[in-house]
């Protein structure tokens, strides 16, 4: 639907037709649109998606969402869409427009405890006074959302909050003297919650924020410690863009404790960095630090060797600059030549027609009349074919959208099929451990056991009929489903679970991860590794929600099985992933599933699979 939508739209804008047209057609489609909460969702997303100049368009689909959604009682959408409406108009500096938008999201979503979009569109509001410089507003609307994220315990928000309050009370004292203790507090407090919400990112962006702070008043030992993390987090990351700009802030501290020879270590990581990732303002930021670094070493060969990289680069960004100017100057002056010789052409002319015009006057204007009619009656029937060929492919489109959704109805049985195989086969195994403990005479232990399985069999049974599930339920579900297996293991095993910030609202297919982790703890030998881990990572890539599980066992020995020859339970998988992704109407192909095994990888199995990304409502 969100493909269907874009394309007609730009094919729309391929006719040479008046712009009124667009918004007509667009209009119908909508008309007859279907209203269920999947559907506003996924219209929602492809007006985020349009470009900047088909703003009219965004904002009639946002407005149609919205009504929508009020009417159905999808009080969700409609705050998401006022709020998408707000974060539109806030980006085309239509602050008027965003404030009333980003209002009314925010009062829905308070309403019903939709923390994030409250959060999120008080710290908009906030962000938009404090570019007025009205940072009185923009300290009592980050307030509110700091108060919001306390209330709901929501970590992010809350790192977020105490950055934003540290950044509006910095910029608020420019004019006079500032409160660098108040901006640190924040700042640190930005830290704590960031690594409580295990955000590496946003810890290692807010590390460099107050290194920087604690060098600004000359707290050179705090800046340095601040630096190192850091350092740390990009490494952990692998972010090492972020390189490109920490060596120069890290040298620059150096150079400010006139730890001279530490600085240029540092630039010239540095400037390998910032020439890895083509960031040419930063390498002649690097030649100027360097310059002045050998300058104060009294080491003037260096000094002058910087100064004449900083000059050639500068001289050749400038120089590009210049000649891009230059050519759109000489193609201006060859148009205007070209548009005075033309002119001078049609002069000529007039003056010989004017002669010719006194004899043939009335026979030139009656035909001129003709011809006139003529013109108008074609592109009179021209518009109105246009017309009705866009609205038969707009009726043809329609009917293959039926089609589709009949075949994915199909689809969708099987699917429930396939999910069916799965729990007769943990089922087997977790039986097979109890008579194990049974037989061992363990009847303790086995009664434990029994009562967790009889946990487990009800919500497996309890989501053997749904088509998804929040993503929640399913971390709940694999961690009840360690608790039992670890009943029968002899030392302890490490079980992680780390999800991205935009997948936590995820919905998932029930069984889809167990089988894998079972797989893990059944097959991978971990009872004969030192440490042994299971960890699974679940995160956003390319719009498509990827998981991966990894554990350092001894890998799939190759006597044992082939690669290839996946087992029943992975195929089955195998065979929903491709369904799932019939079902949305994306691409299948071999990537989204694949399996990685010693000597590939250094310890144990990594499985990765990719899932179409589904949001609850």
């Amino acid at each position: 639907m969100k493909k269907f939508l874009i394309t007609l739209l730009t094919v729309f804008s391929m006719f040479s037709l008046p712009a009124q047209m667009n918004t007509d057609s667009l209009k119908k489609v909508l008309a007859s649109a279907k209203t269920d909460s999947a559907t506003l969702h996924t219209y929602l997303n492809t007006a985020d998606d349009l470009e900047s100049d088909n703003e009219e368009a965004q904002l009639l689909i946002g407005d149609w969402v919205a009504a929508q959604a009020q009417k159905n009682k999808y009080p969700y959408l409609e705050a998401s869409a006022y709020y998408s409406i707000g974060r539109a108009n806030l980006e085309k500096g239509n602050h008027a427009a965003a404030t009333e938008f980003m209002s009314k999201a925010q009062a829905i979503a308070h309403e019903n405890n939709y923390y994030k979009i409250e959060i999120n569109s008080l710290g908009a509001l906030a962000n938009m006074y404090k570019q007025n410089h009205q940072y009185t507003k923009a300290i009592a609307y980050q307030q509110k959302a700091l108060e919001a994220s306390k209330k709901n315990n929501y970590k992010k928000g809350l790192a977020l909050a105490y950055y934003n309050l540290g950044a509006i009370v910095h910029d608020s004292s420019d004019a006079k003297p500032r409160n660098n203790d108040a901006v640190i507090a924040y700042m640190q407090q930005a830290i704590n919650n960031a690594q409580s919400a295990r955000d590496t990112i946003l810890e290692l962006q807010f590390c460099s924020v107050i290194a920087g702070m604690y060098s600004e008043v000359n707290k050179y030992d705090s800046a340095f410690l601040y630096f190192k993390k850091a350092g740390e987090l990009i490494k952990e990351t692998g972010t090492e863009e972020y390189f490109a700009t920490h060596y120069l802030f890290l040298g620059l501290n150096y150079a400010s404790t006139k730890n001279y020879k530490e600085a240029i270590n540092d630039f010239e990581k540095g400037i390998s960095y910032a020439k890895k990732f083509h960031k040419p303002i930063m390498e002649y930021n690097y030649y100027t630090a360097l310059a002045d670094a050998y300058d104060s070493l009294r080491d003037y060969k260096n000094a002058y060797l910087y100064k004449t990289k900083y000059v050639t680069l500068h001289d050749s960004l400038l120089d590009k600059e210049k000649f891009e100017m230059a050519t759109t100057i000489e193609n201006k002056y060859q148009q205007v030549k070209k548009d005075n010789e033309i002119l001078k052409l049609n002069r000529d002319k007039e003056i010989a027609a004017v002669k010719r015009k006194q004899l043939i006057a009335f026979l030139f204007a009656s035909l001129a009349g003709l011809a006139i009619l003529a013109i108008l009656s074609f592109l009179l029937l021209k518009n109105i074919k246009a017309r009705k060929k866009a609205y038969a492919q707009l009726q043809e489109k329609s009917i293959q959208i039926q089609e589709q959704a009949l075949e994915l109805s199909k689809q969708a049985k099987l699917i429930a099929q396939f999910q069916s195989q799965m729990n007769p086969h943990f089922v087997f195994n977790a039986l097979h451990n109890i008579q194990g403990l049974v037989m061992s005479k363990e009847n303790e232990k086995a009664t434990s056991q029994i009562q967790s399985l009889a946990q487990l069999m009800r919500k497996t049974f309890a989501n053997a009929e749904k088509d998804d599930i929040p993503l929640r339920e399913e971390i709940s579900y694999l961690q009840k489903y360690i608790d039992f297996e670890m009943n029968s293991f002899d030392k302890q095993l490490h079980f992680e679970v780390k999800v991205g910030d935009q997948a936590e609202d995820a919905m998932i297919p029930p069984m889809m991860i167990q089988p894998f982790v079972e797989n893990a703890i059944k097959h991978a030998r971990l009872k004969t590794v030192q440490n042994p881990y299971i960890k699974v990572l679940i995160e956003i890539e390319n719009n498509l929600l990827q998981i991966s599980v990894k554990d350092n066992g001894v890998g799939i020995r190759k006597e044992e099985t082939r690669l290839d020859n996946l087992s029943h339970s992975m195929s089955v998988i195998k065979s929903r992933i491709e369904l799932l992704f019939q079902e949305k109407n994306k691409p299948v192909n071999e990537n989204l599933f694949s399996i990685k095994t010693v000597p590939d990888i250094d310890t144990g199995t990594l499985v990765r699979f990719y899932l179409p990304l589904n949001y609850s409502c």
